[in-house]
């Protein structure tokens, strides 16, 4: 079965338990088990567990860490320790928040630290927005009604006529 699996995708398919490895799904409830709880939203594996898994095994988990959470979940490499092989399951939102930020290294989504926004200003190219926003819509202005077109063109001539009125007097 060819599964199409790539680091950094947010996970939203379904898959058949029966379809993994009984070890690998025995491997992945218990990291689940003992990683997830209510004071922690992301599951770090090693690098050998992560390909140990497999694809059938990595799919299996982030669905049902998605389901737990319910929220999308993805893989991304660990960059902020360079010294440790670490792979990184949890919520989208947790990888972009705050200090994090997601880049693609040769295809695969790696989570670092964001540079300071001096560094960013500095560098050639970077304040070129990444996203397509869309282009806004030109505001039509709404066109003057009668009333304000007849206090533009007869003001005048009633302040010369009355020059104590006020302009909440003028009807």
């Amino acid at each position: 079965m060819a599964l199409n699996f790539n680091p950094g995708q947010i996970i939203v398919r379904n898959i058949d338990p029966t379809q993994v490895d009984p070890n690998v799904l025995r491997a992945v409830t218990e990291t689940l088990d003992l990683h997830l709880n209510t004071f922690e939203s992301t599951v770090a594996v090693s690098g050998w567990d992560y390909l140990a898994y497999g694809e059938e095994g990595r799919l299996f988990m982030a669905l049902q860490m998605g389901r737990i959470l319910r929220k999308p979940v993805m893989w991304v490499k660990d960059g902020i320790h360079n010294n440790v092989d670490r792979w990184v399951l949890g919520p989208c939102d947790r990888f972009i928040a705050g200090i994090h930020m997601i880049v693609s290294v040769d295809g695969i989504a790696v989570v670092v630290r964001r540079p300071p926004p001096q560094l960013l200003e500095e560098a050639p190219g970077a304040l070129v927005p990444c996203v397509n926003a869309p282009e806004r819509t030109p505001k039509i202005t709404r066109p003057p009604n009668a009333f304000i077109l007849y206090r533009s063109d007869f003001q005048a001539q009633l302040k010369q006529m009355n020059p104590h009125i006020q302009n909440h007097d003028i009807c």
